[in-house]
């Protein structure tokens, strides 16, 4: 990777309200280009690739990973230091089993009992759509190059005539399934949570149409691609039933349970309530009532932590004393009624 100083803005400073419509012709046409350059890099197995070859030698990286594991979340033992994938199927799996990892050791993954039966509903839920949304097909590849953080603060333009200068940050690339390789979220600027609304989702979806226009463009002026392998033919369709959205869960798992409330809200149909729907699930498994219960465990016995080392930071000696006294009661009452669970992940 060749790396130098450039001069420039983020296109996050710039902004898009102040874009002239040439400017933002401009700058879609060479978003797209770049895009076009990463599809064009196929590879033959998944995850990161060799500094010292062009090539996967190594496990996927990514924000999510990267954020659990500096949290002591384990996330290594989902992807050791030489795991790779040759199959779409097995790649969305371990990327699920992240985030359910993330849900089941963070102890402040949810506000409350409704919230975390939610979650855990909405987990379960991804995982079946996801198998079932994932082209069999497309199982072997092509696996494609990714630059996995391709946000507009990793953007950096000429302020003026909006050239593309660089794009950054490239420590999270890596090689996914194609399906996986989606276009911007941010094209009406807005995060990918917030895109879970159905106003905004169909102003997305209209912003997106004309970004694909330009991608076709660009395809067809740099290499003229036959149907199967044409990237703009598959974007064309990532706006129906929500399938843009879960591409984008899946290079982002905090987001996964938000983005398949919205699509299981919008795009499915159900003959029960979402609170009957909860209730019969958690009833099939006592293992998800107890894991509910635990984290709702975890999380009061957080608050109250954060509390006491509120408290502690007065730096007096009685706080500090009062603190230490009620923490280790209350990790001895947790110890002594702890739960062995098994791990609904399979």
């Amino acid at each position: 990777m060749v790396m130098e100083c450039r001069e420039g803005r983020t296109l996050q400073e710039v902004g898009f309200d102040g874009l002239s419509s040439a400017q933002r012709v401009h700058l879609f046409d060479q978003v797209a280009d770049v895009l076009l350059q990463l599809r064009r890099q196929e590879f033959s197995r998944m995850g990161s690739l060799s500094l010292e070859r062009l090539d996967v030698a190594g496990r996927p990286f990514s924000v999510e990973a990267n954020g659990q594991e500096m949290e002591g979340l384990q996330a290594s033992y989902i992807w050791g230091p030489t795991t790779t994938y040759s199959s779409a199927q097995a790649y969305c799996d371990s990327v699920i089993h992240l985030a359910v990892n993330g849900f089941v050791r963070a102890r402040y993954a949810v506000y409350d009992r409704g919230d975390a039966e939610e979650m855990l509903y909405y987990l379960d839920g991804f995982r079946d759509f996801v198998s079932n949304w994932l082209d069999p097909g497309l199982d072997a590849g092509p696996f494609v190059l990714a630059h996995g953080d391709f946000r507009p603060a990793n953007l950096l333009v000429d302020p003026e005539s909006l050239d593309l200068v660089a794009v950054l940050d490239w420590e999270w690339s890596g090689v996914v399934p194609l399906q996986m390789f989606a276009p911007p979220t941010w094209l009406t600027w807005r995060e990918l949570g917030g895109l879970c609304n159905n106003r905004r989702y169909d102003a997305y979806v209209g912003q997106l149409e004309v970004f694909v226009d330009h991608v076709a463009r660009r395809e067809s002026a740099t290499a003229p691609a036959d149907a199967s392998s044409s990237l703009s033919a598959k974007w064309r369709l990532a706006g129906r039933h929500g399938s843009v959205l879960i591409a984008a869960a899946l290079n982002n798992p905090t987001d996964i349970s938000t983005v398949y409330a919205f699509v299981d809200g919008r795009f499915r149909k159900h003959a029960e309530s979402l609170a009957t729907r909860i209730t019969a699930f958690l009833r099939d498994d006592t293992s998800r009532q107890a894991l509910v219960a635990k984290k709702v465990r975890e999380m009061r016995l957080y608050k109250i932590e954060l509390w006491f080392h509120n408290l502690a930071s007065s730096r007096s000696v009685g706080y500090i004393m009062f603190y230490l006294a009620v923490l280790l009661a209350l990790v001895t009452a947790v110890s002594s009624n702890s739960l062995r669970l098994t791990l609904w992940y399979r």
